[in-house]
């Protein structure tokens, strides 16, 4: 009950320049001052908490905090301002999750970018070897045109492939991202119901 060890913490996390570490404290005074009653102190340190964790850009650690003010506003009964909060709670879960899904779209398409370059390296290497192996010129002429048809067609074939792969990777990431919104609409919906009733 008593915040001592969070003083503590607070005067190491300024003295070693430990950023991340000061909402943290800010965070447990605030959960100090809910569990006495003070919502207003509470608020003051989480809101401050939330501050701080914007400057040092950590998305994760703003939802965790703004998630842990909310239920200090649901708890004490303050409606209005969880469902404010609750609201930008969301709004930042969804620009989290579309950078995530952006990011393992953009993962899938720097994989497919660099098999597509190995196997261009193998065909070049290929026509290279059959090149000098062969000394009659008709003969590799055959032999690099028939190579060079199966690799295009193998081209084309694991080119299809792949976009399909990517095709389908998107719409599941899709239909998560449709199924979560979804959720997060009814959930919205009954807060706003109970918020009304």
């Amino acid at each position: 009950d008593s915040p001592g060890c969070y003083d503590d913490v607070f005067r190491i996390c300024q003295e070693n320049g430990i950023v991340s570490g000061i909402p943290r404290v800010y965070s447990a005074y605030g959960s100090l001052e809910a569990l006495k009653g003070n919502i207003f102190k509470a608020e003051y340190y989480y809101d401050k908490a939330i501050a701080l964790a914007r400057q040092s850009g950590e998305q994760s650690a703003i939802l965790e905090l703004m998630t842990a003010l909310s239920n200090i506003y649901k708890e004490a009964g303050a409606w209005k301002k969880y469902a404010i909060i609750s609201s930008e709670t969301r709004i930042l879960e969804d620009s989290i999750l579309d950078v995530t899904k952006k990011m393992q779209l953009q993962d899938i398409a720097n994989a497919y970018i660099i098999e597509k370059k190995e196997l261009e390296k193998q065909f070049i290497s290929t026509l290279l070897e059959s090149e000098n192996k062969r000394s009659n010129l008709w003969v590799s002429l055959f032999f690099i045109s028939a190579i060079g048809l199966i690799i295009l067609t193998f081209f084309y074939l694991l080119n299809k492939r792949l976009k399909r792969g990517l095709e389908s990777s998107y719409h599941i990431l899709m239909e998560q991202y449709r199924e979560e919104k979804k959720q997060r609409e009814i959930a919205e919906k009954e807060l706003l119901d109970a918020t009304q009733y």
